[in-house]
């Protein structure tokens, strides 16, 4: 309560100040508005009136003169000041001064780039008279075409010559009369100077001015008696309070989470629509998959994973997965479930029929378990698998394939006859059956791989090849693993240029120094031959040194060496596995000498 009468004490007296001070606070407020707006509305002509017709001349129909503000200083009294009132002046006199003038000029765009930059200095040249500040802001914009021809600025006309008047006639000189005397008229009386009537809105701004001063009194009362008595309501009732935060609570509730066991079953319920699906998402927008992986699981991507040409964008996912480390909010939830149900719809809408849910089967297979599908089966029944194929698995699967075989394949396709619906049910269920039997062979197959790895990750060149070539006759499922999880040496002869040239680049000149000393000399010169020309003169130089490297040292590079390329390979859409096999069939390493090993320090 003290500090509620402290307060009201002194908006009192702030009241009885303003009281004291307004009639003259009033009349001197009113001139010097007066004095600054005349002052600023004849800048303001001055200024636009010089700026059109610069434009006019200049730029005709190619500029324009948008906005234009004079800024006028405080006006300073000029006369006899009444004591006790600042700068009221009893005479109504004030001196004002433009301080600034600010435009903005819009310009064509396609003027010459010598007149945009320069037509702020012609502005202020044109206007330093008015003001000793000029700020002008020019705005390009492109101005449409054709435009109408240059006008010539408006130019006064000069007012026409009046007609000479006709000499009058001479008149009869009369005769000289004698002067009469002038006659001495009264004086007239001096005129006192009528006293100016004053307005009568200048005769009632005190009384405005208290009335403004009583309402505003009036308001601050008001409000401190309502926040008093609000405040003494909430201390009277404590209850009140967990009644507001159970409210607000029940406001800031969250909307609940989709229902993700049911949009998992609606993904799933075509597996070729899912991956068809899933390759174009994949390819659009890795980020919204990622979110679509966080929201239903990993499971999601089964069958896209082991697509060899979708390794990069796998990766990008996993990295967004991992940076992902809280849990999604029901809203981003929610989108991402919208979004994969309407991705889902448009590619039913576009599906022709063609795919079957019998042999959903074949989504989940690589093309090795393909190409052994196929041999077991009849002419009439590979044509028929052929056809059960995504385009992408087939067309993989097609450009595995030598031109002969290929030839044939297509050949043996247009000659064999349809098959029955019950003939292809079975069909389906035998494959099935054959299928499963190799995914959980390559399970197995996956593990055994990894142990071989492992074991000749530190072996030379010659006898990786060996060991390789030995399981690719004696268990070929766990060798076609193996060389699908590494890359051999003498696999750089056989990649195409240009992946061989990325990988190049990424990798430091020492480490690729090393490796190159201690592999194959033709190996070393092929990836000299096909290094960039930014890193060959340095490769060069480091190679003509005589340093010499350990075996564990060149072991690390080569490992770096092989990740990076398989890496740009996989990224780039390219079979691991193929070029490795080729260069296992190639037999490169039975024509060369064996490379020598680097020196041990």
């Amino acid at each position: 309560m003290l500090r509620t009468l402290r307060l009201l004490i002194i908006t009192g007296l702030s009241a009885l100040a303003l009281l004291i001070a307004s009639p003259a606070l009033a009349q001197g407020s009113a001139g010097e508005r007066a004095a600054i707006e005349g002052t600023r509305a004849r800048a303001e002509s001055l200024a636009r009136a010089e700026l059109e017709s610069m434009l006019a001349r200049l730029c005709p129909g190619r500029c324009e003169l948008v906005e234009l503000r004079a800024v006028v200083d405080a006006p300073r009294a000029v006369g006899r000041v009444t004591p006790g009132f600042g700068n009221s002046v009893a005479g109504s006199s004030y001196e004002t001064r433009v301080s600034r003038i600010e435009a903005t000029v819009l310009l064509d765009s396609k003027l010459p780039q010598n007149f945009r930059a320069n037509i702020a200095r012609m502005a202020q040249f044109r206007l330093q008279d008015i003001a000793p500040t000029i700020e002008i802001r020019p705005e390009f914009l492109d101005f449409p075409e054709p435009q109408l021809p240059p006008m010539p600025p408006m130019m006064r006309e000069e007012p026409r010559p009046l007609p000479r008047p006709q000499p009058m006639p001479e008149l009869p000189v009369a005769e000289e009369m004698p002067e009469e005397a002038p006659v001495a008229e009264p004086a007239a009386a001096p005129e006192t100077p009528a006293s100016p009537e004053r307005p009568l809105w200048q005769e009632l701004l005190p009384w405005i001015a208290l009335l403004a001063t009583l309402l505003i009194l009036s308001f601050l009362i008001i409000t401190i008696l309502r926040r008093l008595e609000a405040l003494t309501e909430r201390r009277d009732s404590p209850a009140s309070e967990p009644s507001t935060a159970e409210g607000s609570a029940t406001e800031a509730r969250q909307r609940p989470m989709p229902d993700v066991d049911e949009l998992r079953a609606e993904l799933k319920h075509s597996r070729p629509l899912l991956n068809r699906m899933l390759r174009v998402w994949i390819g659009e927008a890795p980020a919204d998959v990622a979110l679509l992986v966080r929201l239903v699981g990993s499971s999601i991507l089964d069958d896209v994973r082991r697509d060899s040409s979708l390794r990069g964008p796998m990766e990008a996912i996993a990295r967004e997965v991992a940076l992902r480390d809280q849990p999604l909010d029901a809203d981003e939830a929610h989108a991402i479930a919208e979004k994969a149900r309407a991705r889902l719809t448009a590619q039913q809408v576009l599906d022709d029929g063609s795919t079957d849910a019998e042999w959903e089967f074949l989504e989940g297979l690589g093309l090795a378990h393909i190409a052994t599908l196929l041999q077991s089966c009849t002419r009439r029944e590979r044509a028929f698998v052929l056809t059960r194929l995504s385009a992408v698995v087939r067309s993989r699967y097609l450009e595995s394939l030598e031109t002969d075989e290929r030839r044939e394949l297509l050949l043996e396709a247009s000659e064999a006859d349809a098959l029955s619906r019950s003939q292809a049910r079975e069909l389906a269920a035998r494959q099935r059956a054959v299928a499963e039997e190799f995914i959980d062979a390559g399970r197995e197959a996956q593990g055994q791989a990894s142990m071989v790895l492992e074991m000749i990750d530190a072996l030379a060149l010659r006898e990786q090849e060996d060991i390789l070539r030995d399981l690719l006759s004696r268990k070929p499922a766990v060798a076609d693993a193996a060389l699908g999880q590494l890359l051999l040496e003498s696999t750089a002869l056989h990649v195409p240029d240009e992946p061989l040239a990325n990988a190049l680049h990424r990798l430091p000149v020492e480490t690729l120094a090393t490796f190159m000393r201690g592999t194959r000399r033709d190996i070393a010169d092929h990836l000299l031959a096909r290094s960039p020309a930014s890193t060959r003169q340095a490769l060069a130089t480091e190679l003509s040194l005589d340093i010499p490297s350990t075996r564990v040292e060149f072991l690390e590079a080569r490992r770096v060496f092989a990740q990076t390329l398989r890496t740009t390979l996989e990224r780039d859409g390219f079979e691991v596995a193929a070029y490795n096999t080729n260069a296992l069939r190639r037999g490169a390493h039975a024509r060369q000498a064996p490379p020598p090993e680097p020196e041990v320090l």
